[in-house]
């Protein structure tokens, strides 16, 4: 009886680590780049964001409009975006939010 317990705590600790990826909901991202700077999407099953720079946008997977114009903003602050325009700007936003 004495050898079962160390051998039962074992086999918890081993079931435990290798279940523990089937609990969480990982981020899986992707890495774009639209030529303003490189960027990643990243979802799990109840939101996303969007990462730039160190910064992440947040958004809640359906509506990510909010998070996308921050993005293109921080981003055409970043670089030499002056000569876009509108149009342009609305076409990189609506690509950015097509990735989720």
């Amino acid at each position: 009886m004495f050898l079962l317990t160390p051998v039962f705590l074992l086999i918890t600790v081993v079931l435990l680590i290798s279940c523990k990826g089937m609990f969480e909901d990982e981020y899986v991202c992707e890495s774009n780049d639209f030529g303003y700077g490189t960027f990643q999407a990243c979802c799990n099953s109840t939101d996303c964001y969007y990462e730039y720079n160190g910064k992440k946008y947040w958004c809640d997977g359906t509506d990510c409009d909010e998070a996308a114009e921050d993005l293109v903003d921080d981003m055409m602050n970043k670089t030499s975006c002056e000569n876009l325009t509108e149009e342009k700007v609305s076409f990189l936003i609506e690509s950015i939010k097509a990735l989720n």
